[in-house]
């Protein structure tokens, strides 16, 4: 429910002038899985826009970009797992933490 709404918020608020005009940006993601998914929920469309020298472009909005350095945690093997699949595939790991 939050990555739809999240989507949908994008659209609305970030990708979008005051004007309705397209706001050209891009989308940063950490690489780990749960960000990624996340972020599929933005819609990435081709728009036209002029740039403030005149010319015009076609821009894919919100191209998404996934990052290693925006990584908080890599999680290896169990990146998308809850702690209770952890916990059932490597006893030993989640004892340790």
């Amino acid at each position: 429910a939050y990555a739809k709404a999240l989507g949908e918020w994008v659209d609305a608020k970030v990708s979008l002038a005051a004007d309705g005009s397209p706001v050209p940006c891009r989308l940063w993601t950490s690489s780990l899985l749960r960000t990624r998914r996340t972020a599929r929920h933005i819609s990435t469309p081709v728009v036209s826009y002029t740039t403030s020298d005149g010319a015009h472009l076609d821009w894919v909005q919100m191209r998404p970009k996934a990052f290693r350095n925006l990584d908080e945690l890599y999680a290896g093997l169990c990146d998308g797992m809850t702690y209770e699949e952890i916990a059932d595939n490597y006893p030993d790991e989640a004892e340790a933490r």
